[in-house]
């Protein structure tokens, strides 16, 4: 990485909507769908598009929908269960979404004339009329779990064709048979000839509650299954058989979430992660996705793979202006621990880079001159590394995280692996850099430097420690004693940092007894001795001297006392209490 700045203007958040432009490198992916959806042999069809969170399942979508978009013979519509109002029935909400699409979709086409559009809209609404939203919400609950049909009297009443229209004009509601038969019907009319397909992209069904998510199902399967109809299902896998499973337990149906959803979905297609040389790909395109010249670079980048890592740069050619190369080379450094520690998820990787660029902005407002390559170092520790980044806060709480990280850039210590990982990442960490930054983190979390350092498994145990009640403290402490002592070190650290903050007298009672708990393990009354050497003399109580020895008697807080005892700055009920505390000279 060089060590130039990467200018402010060109590092613009990015949304988390779907990029217009193919970043991720998928349009494999879309291909394979476009050809699955508009086979003649696959009629009706419903696709799955599998990926966990954040692994590009709407961008796929969007792609696809642009490409199908373009042709006058296919109709896609792009649909999300997770919208609907909760007290809609889902079933109905998406039947109702479907019909009122292609209504829409044939108001647009040019394909059609005026009759046959005049003709099929009012079929197409007819039908829409004959969803009776109030018996849908009656009978959610009572809807059979199955992919075959509900039980007789269900959903018997809920559309019949054979039934006269009332007084209004408003046709009655359709059986299940009738409404599916009618919409087929419409669908292979000479009417819409010309339209090869109709398809709809599900986008967010995982997000949905059981209750959606089965419903929806349901709908697809039972309802709108009909010739020249295809689905595409967008949607972590898991997360849906999941919320299935949740679902069918409560009806006792003898048949598998997973068994449940092959009987829908015909063909699986996993949306692949990225790959080490994709994710480096995505970062530095990500970084660059305000060129106006962006489609020709990652047109650049798509003609010239297969690549090596790190020539990016060449073959972006004379599509990269020259004040850009630095955020190209970012990327290149970065990319082989974020893609570790992302998977190559893409969401993770934007939002890497949008933290990044936001904690380089607030640095600069506050005054703090970090370099970019050593600020995006510092920042895949504190996102993805978090015991190494809590390390950091208290080598520096310390005062020895400049030592410690040269020892880690030079291969030396006994360090895990990843993190000799991260030590070899350039740039080495300029010493005067490492405070300023570590102090910036700690701030912006809203945490002191003791308290970010303390691994988040500690975190409640240290609060539990202070606390002014007496049971709460006896509970934490029989806790504490039990932990391997360099965690008892990070909490008597934590304790005697925050008795240095205290000036009420039952606090600061509370935590030098916590203190004195844990002062026999090795270290720790040496850690808690030092910090509290900085307690000012004029905020220490007669608790402390006294409470400090209540279950050990270190010689390091005997020489800290002694030192109370004989400071005119001590009030002097506390130099009485340390007097006391010390017995006879």
């Amino acid at each position: 990485m060089s060590g130039t700045g990467v200018a402010h203007a060109a590092m613009p958040l990015r949304d988390d909507n779907p990029s217009e432009v193919d970043l991720l490198g998928f349009e494999d992916v879309v291909d394979v769908l476009e050809s699955i959806v508009t086979r003649t042999d696959l009629d009706p069809v419903t696709v799955g598009v599998n990926a966990p969170w954040g692994g590009g399942k709407t961008t796929v979508l969007q792609l696809l929908k642009q490409r199908l978009d373009t042709r006058e013979d296919i109709f896609c519509l792009l649909v999300s269960p997770w919208e609907y109002d909760n007290k809609t029935d889902p079933t109905t909400a998406l039947i109702d979404e479907v019909l009122g699409g292609l209504v829409a979709k044939l108001e647009e086409s040019k394909t059609f004339g005026d009759k046959v559009k005049g003709a099929v809209k009012d079929a197409l609404k007819n039908l829409r009329r004959r969803v009776n939203f109030a018996k849908a919400v009656k009978l959610a609950a009572s809807t059979a779990l199955t992919v075959t049909l509900p039980g007789a009297g269900a959903l018997i009443d809920l559309f019949d064709t054979d039934k006269p229209s009332d007084d209004a004009g408003v046709p009655p509601d359709p059986t299940l048979q009738g409404f599916r038969r009618q919409f087929a019907e419409i669908m292979e009319s000479k009417d819409l000839k010309p339209l090869q397909r109709v398809v709809v992209l599900v986008d967010d069904l995982d997000r949905s509650l059981p209750d959606t998510v089965v419903e929806t199902l349901e709908a697809i399967k039972l309802f709108l299954s009909v010739k020249k109809m295809a689905f595409v299902i967008a949607a972590d896998e898991e997360n849906v058989a999941s919320a299935i499973g949740r679902r069918l337990a409560t009806t006792g149906q003898p048949i598998t979430s997973r068994l449940y959803l092959e009987k829908i979905v015909q063909v699986p297609v996993r949306i692949p992660a990225l790959g080490r040389d994709q994710t480096e790909e995505y970062l530095a395109l990500l970084m660059l996705a305000d060129l106006e010249r962006i489609d020709e670079a990652v047109a650049r980048v798509k003609g010239s793979r297969p690549a090596k890592p790190g020539q990016l740069v060449q073959r972006l050619g004379e599509t990269l202006p020259a004040d850009r190369h630095g955020e190209v080379e970012l990327a290149e450094a970065l990319t082989p621990l974020l893609h570790r520690h992302t998977l190559g998820n893409p969401r993770r990787l934007k939002r890497f880079l949008n933290a990044y660029w936001l904690r380089m902005s607030f640095a600069s407002a506050r005054g703090v001159d970090l370099q970019p390559d050593a600020l995006a170092k510092l920042m895949l520790a504190e996102l993805h590394m978090p015991d190494l980044f809590g390390q950091l806060l208290a080598w520096l709480a310390a005062g020895v995280v400049a030592d410690k990280v040269a020892e880690i850039e030079a291969g030396a210590g006994d360090h895990s692996a990843g993190v000799r990982d991260w030590g070899e990442l350039p740039p080495r960490l300029p010493a005067g850099d490492l405070p300023k930054y570590l102090f910036l983190a700690a701030s912006l979390r809203g945490e002191t430097i003791e308290e970010a350092a303390l691994p988040p498994d500690l975190r409640d145990l240290a609060t539990r420690l202070a606390s002014v009640s007496q049971g709460t403290r006896n509970e934490a402490r029989r806790e504490a004693v039990k932990l391997e002592a360099a965690k008892q070190v990070a909490v008597i650290r934590y304790l005697a940092s925050s008795l240095r903050q205290q000036g009420a007298p039952d606090a600061q009672k509370a935590l030098a007894e916590s203190i004195s708990t844990l002062a026999g393990a090795p270290g720790a009354a040496a850690t808690a001795a030092e910090e509290l050497q900085r307690l000012r003399h004029a905020m220490i109580t007669a608790p402390v001297p006294i409470s400090l020895f209540v279950h050990s008697r270190p010689q390091e807080f005997r020489v800290l006392i002694e030192g109370w005892r004989d400071s005119p700055e001590v009030p002097e009920t506390a130099r009485r209490a340390c007097a006391e505390a010390l017995g006879p000279r």
